[in-house]
C-alpha cells in the first residue's frame, strides 16, 4: 500500500479567522515548484442565526520570471485546472453562508495547473 504521508506537504496559508462582512485577509503566495498539484482546504466554524458573511478565495496562477524565486506576472486559475468547483471567471471561487445556522464544515479544493 503506498502512503499519502511522505508525499504531502501541508502548508497554512491563512491563520484562522473569524470572517464577517468585509473582512479580507492579506494576500498569500505559496511557490508550487517541485509539485504537480495542490488541494486547497477551508475549515469554516459553525456560525450562529442571523450572521452573514461570504468568504471568495481567488486563485491566481504566475510562472516564475527571469528573476529566480519571483513570480512573473499573475493571471487567474483557468477552470479546467480546478478540481472539486467550477468558479465563474473573473470570480474565483465563493462560498456563501446563508442567513441561517450553519454547522462547521471543510471545503477542499484540487488545483491541477501547469
Amino acid at each position: 500500500m503506498k502512503d499519502l504521508y511522505n508525499h504531502i506537504t501541508p502548508v497554512q496559508v491563512v491563520a484562522p479567522v473569524k470572517v464577517v462582512d468585509n473582512t479580507v485577509p492579506a494576500a498569500v503566495e505559496v511557490d508550487l515548484a517541485g509539485f504537480n498539484s495542490a488541494v486547497i482546504e477551508v475549515n469554516c466554524g459553525a456560525k450562529a442565526a442571523g450572521d452573514t458573511g461570504t468568504i471568495t478565495l481567488k486563485l491566481e496562477h504566475a510562472d516564475d520570471s527571469a528573476v529566480p524565486g519571483v513570480a512573473g506576472s499573475y493571471a487567474e486559475v483557468e477552470a479546467v485546472d480546478m478540481q472539486g468547483v467550477t468558479p465563474a471567471t473573473g470570480t474565483g471561487i465563493i462560498l456563501t453562508l446563508a442567513t441561517k445556522a450553519v454547522a462547521a464544515a471543510v471545503y477542499k479544493f484540487g488545483y491541477i495547473g501547469g
